[in-house]
């Protein structure tokens, strides 16, 4: 369990969907290259890639069907020039410009064994998909700007991708599905930002009092019941110094206390036929406590088993 808390700690891990802007971006050269799909009938995904690497492209294009969205992996940047711009507010964003209107994409560190990329996440609606099927649509990131296809590929492809109404677009919290880890947990996206992800779980910062949201999965390789993760955890010093409080029940845990000069609120539920745990950890200066406790207790309730979504069966 040791372990897992330490991954959970360690993991560097929003995108918040606001409204489009009038104002005109300077004109940029876009970058010549090609689109292909994996598939001619039925597209997983989409991807760009200039001559120099055909074989490398810098751009992926997925659709998160559980979630509603349209996900881009960039990846033209070296990771290390990738990891020192996540330092500097706003390096990483990118933008959708078409029919003079530019759609704000806010960037976050994508990790991956391969290499670490750049990612935007498009909340599929109306409003998003009337820029992602314009014929001039142009796809801005940091130093790269591309053409979608002319032949209307990422139009179709987002249009296949469910979508949600238009008044998620506001909403200041939403569902997320993780069906790798058969759980769904709600996020208060207006208050925190994605500043990293990785095959594991995200990491959200710049919430109130300085707060961090971990949300992260790890495999119960010990195959540990509530109370004893718990026990575990309440004694790890890399995850909580002190213990305030704390409960367990048939497949949970929580426990709030402090690290350091911090206030930690911490929730693990197990999944996937108890062989995995989600854990939802929030990390927030003492001050901020009356903003950040009903934001955590909103989320602990929504933290719940999924054993699918729409078809698509979870823990495979």
């Amino acid at each position: 369990m040791r372990n897992i808390i330490r991954g959970l700690l360690a993991a560097a891990i929003a995108f918040a969907t606001t409204a489009i802007s009038q104002a005109a971006e300077p004109p940029r050269t876009l970058t010549a290259g090609s689109w292909q799909a994996d598939d001619a009938d039925k597209p997983a995904q989409l991807t760009f890639a200039t001559a120099a690497r055909a074989d490398d492209p810098e751009l992926f294009v997925f659709c998160d069907r559980a979630n509603t969205e349209l996900k881009l992996l960039y990846r033209r940047l070296p990771s290390e020039e990738a990891e020192g711009m996540s330092e500097r507010p706003g390096a990483l964003d990118g933008s959708l410009v078409a029919a003079g209107q530019t759609w704000p994409l806010a960037g976050f560190l994508s990790r991956a064994p391969e290499a670490t990329g750049i990612g935007y996440d498009i909340l599929v609606t109306a409003n998003s998909l009337a820029l992602l099927t314009t014929p001039d649509l142009t796809l801005r990131f940091p130093g790269f700007d591309i053409a979608a296809p002319q032949d209307g590929l990422l139009a179709r492809f987002a249009s296949a991708c469910p979508s949600v109404s238009t008044v998620f677009e506001a909403a200041g919290w939403r569902r997320r599905f993780n069906l790798q880890a058969g759980f769904a947990v709600d996020i208060p996206v207006q208050q925190f930002r994605l500043s990293d992800a990785d095959r594991t779980g995200r990491f959200y910062r710049d919430g109130p009092g300085h707060a961090t949201l971990q949300l992260t999965i790890a495999i119960n390789q010990d195959e540990l019941g509530p109370r004893e993760a718990l026990r575990r955890m309440s004694r790890d010093k890399d995850a909580v110094t002190k213990v305030a409080k704390s409960n367990s029940g048939a497949d949970f845990f929580m426990l709030n206390g402090s690290k350091g000069d911090r206030a930690v609120s911490l929730k693990a539920l197990l999944t996937c036929g108890k062989s995995m745990w989600a854990m939802l950890r929030v990390e927030y200066d003492p001050a901020a406590r009356a903003q950040v406790e009903p934001l955590f207790a909103r989320m602990a309730q929504s933290l719940t088993t999924e054993a699918g979504f729409d078809g698509m069966a979870a823990c495979e």
